[in-house]
């Protein structure tokens, strides 16, 4: 079946095949083909033409769109060109007024720096002067002398709370019992008492009640030395017995008179005519000593004590601690210097022109081989073994620091710390264990690490820098800061140096100034006075060490 469908396929095509070959041979396909062909040419070349005509009316109309967009965007630029130029032109004005603004704003700066400067400046100047203003003994080395309107120096003792005068249970101080040499005053009692038969007198050693009345007399004791004359009959020389060295004149003073005029000068501060005055009043107008007789007591006391002077002095030098200062005076109104040098007991004074090694030249300092108190004065490095600073001065110095550096706080913890090390100390009879000594230096170190830091923080100005220093000064010199924590026999502060500078002092202000074209009358004061404050320190009778030294011969000069 499928066979004959596929015969039957090819004979119709075949069919069709030749059918389509007799018309290529007879040419009618291609006839037709041809007219067909230009028919289509000419409908398309008539196609072709409206699509020409549309195309040149749309290019024309293009051109026209074009030519209107060119002329809205030439319009457009040069609209936009106008507003770019007003908007440079405005630009550019801006920009000179912010170059003008800036220039404003940078010499405003420039001023405002300037015056920062400036008035940082006037402050740290401020505040120098008023550190320099505030200054008194309380938080500097300046003496209470020289602060005006001070007031009274208050007393560094802590208060007890407790009312002033005797306490219970401790033995009351009475005045001492003397030696009868007067007369002897019996008071009678009255008739009512004696005849009552109530009363009877009682025996024994309280039956009678003493009370003495004390009283002074001055009196003028005068001693007539006198010798016969001879005459040679062959020169008519004339002879008498030698007087003695201290009878040479018409009319001499005594060592009684003579100590009496030396203690009312030195000990006492007495003016030289306020004591020839007294003298004249009390003796009835008998003894009027001259200011050149009185003037001259130093210079012969220092003649005659020359040997204690001598044994002061190598006692000083031998001492296991000796205290030195300097203080100063005036010599016709110049400034000069005296070394103060004590142990303690023994005390001498050295009058001299300069400060630095010059001062020390001659003194027990220049030979000293142990321990040296003394302030903060590097010229004392050059003697002794070992140093320990006046702890007092750095007391005040930390509490000037405190006021002139209020937002900084380890001059005030620095503070407490070396009194609290102090009140340690002198309540355990200074003797401090290894522990406690280890803990007192940590907290120091600690305390001089929190400096450090505050200054890195808090720089130090250039008008005040005390309290900076202070903190160096405390590292680099610890160990004369501290020394006494492991010495017992060394003292906190250099008062025992301190307290025999302020004799000289109120000598200057009773004095003025020493008086004379060279420097002896200084120099005769000091040696008087170290003999002087060190009997007084001795605990000797300083009235009668003068009388004695006074009683001596003047010694003689070695004229070799």
């Amino acid at each position: 079946m499928v066979q004959r469908d596929v015969i039957a396929s090819l004979q119709y095509r075949n069919k069709a095949l030749e059918r389509e070959n007799q018309n290529f041979r007879n040419g009618s396909i291609y006839v037709k083909l041809i007219r067909g062909r230009r028919r289509m040419q000419r409908y398309y070349e008539k196609q072709l033409r409206q699509y020409e005509k549309k195309l040149a009316s749309h290019e024309k109309e293009l051109r026209e769109i074009l030519d209107m967009w060119f002329q809205v965007l030439q319009d457009v630029q040069d609209d936009c060109a106008r507003k770019l130029a007003a908007k440079d032109s405005l630009i550019g004005e801006m920009r000179q007024k912010l170059q003008k603004q800036k220039k404003k704003l940078r010499d405003k700066s420039n001023e405002l720096v300037d015056t920062r400067a400036q008035v940082q400046e006037e402050k740290e100047k401020n505040q120098k002067l008023t550190e320099q203003v505030n200054q008194n003994f309380e938080n500097s080395s300046r003496p209470s002398s020289q602060v005006p309107f001070r007031g009274k120096v208050p007393n560094s003792r802590e208060k007890s709370g407790k009312n002033p005068g005797g306490q219970p249970g401790h033995e009351g101080y009475c005045r001492k019992q003397h030696k009868v040499n007067g007369d002897s005053v019996f008071l009678p009692a009255p008739p009512e008492i004696t005849e009552n038969p109530d009363y009877y007198r009682i025996k024994g050693e309280h039956g009678i009640v003493h009370k003495q009345a004390v009283g002074i007399t001055l009196t003028v004791k005068v001693d007539d030395y006198y010798a016969y004359v001879y005459r040679n009959r062959k020169t008519g020389a004339r002879y008498h017995v030698p007087f003695p060295s201290n009878i040479q004149l018409e009319v001499n003073y005594d060592e009684s008179v003579k100590a009496f005029i030396f203690l009312m000068k030195n000990h006492l501060n007495v003016s030289e005519a306020k004591i020839s005055e007294f003298l004249c009043e009390m003796t009835g107008g008998e003894i009027k000593a001259s200011r050149g007789m009185i003037n001259h007591m130093n210079k012969e006391f220092a003649q005659k004590s020359e040997q204690e002077q001598k044994e002061i002095f190598a006692t000083l030098v031998t001492s296991e601690v000796m205290h030195t200062d300097l203080t100063t005076a005036r010599l016709n109104g110049i400034l000069k210097n005296i070394v103060v040098c004590t142990n303690g007991t023994e005390t001498l004074y050295f009058y001299r022109d300069k400060k630095g090694d010059a001062a020390f030249k001659g003194t027990p300092v220049e030979f000293f081989q142990n321990t040296l108190i003394h302030d903060h004065d590097k010229t004392m490095y050059h003697y002794g073994s070992e140093h320990q600073e006046c702890n007092a001065h750095h007391l005040r110095y930390l509490k000037g620091a405190m006021e002139n550096e209020p937002d900084l706080t380890w001059h005030g913890k620095m503070h407490s710390h070396l009194q609290e090390i102090n009140r340690t100390r002198e309540a355990q009879g200074r003797i401090l264990t290894s522990e406690q000594i280890d803990a007192f230096e940590k907290e120091y170190d600690k305390l001089l690490d929190l400096a450090d830091q505050e200054y890195h923080d808090n720089p130090p100005s250039d008008c005040y820098r005390k309290g900076y220093n202070l903190a160096k000064e405390f590292r680099e010199y610890k160990d004369s800061v501290l020394l006494f924590l492991r010495r017992p026999e060394v003292d906190f502060t250099n008062n025992e140096a301190e307290r025999c500078g302020r004799q000289v002092k109120r000598h200057m202000v009773n004095s003025g100034t020493f008086r004379g074209g060279t420097g002896h009358s200084a120099e005769e004061y000091c040696a008087a006075m170290g003999v002087l404050q060190t009997a007084k320190s001795s605990g000797e009778n300083i009235y009668e060490m003068v009388q004695q030294v006074f009683q001596r011969e003047t010694p003689r000069k070695n004229t070799m």
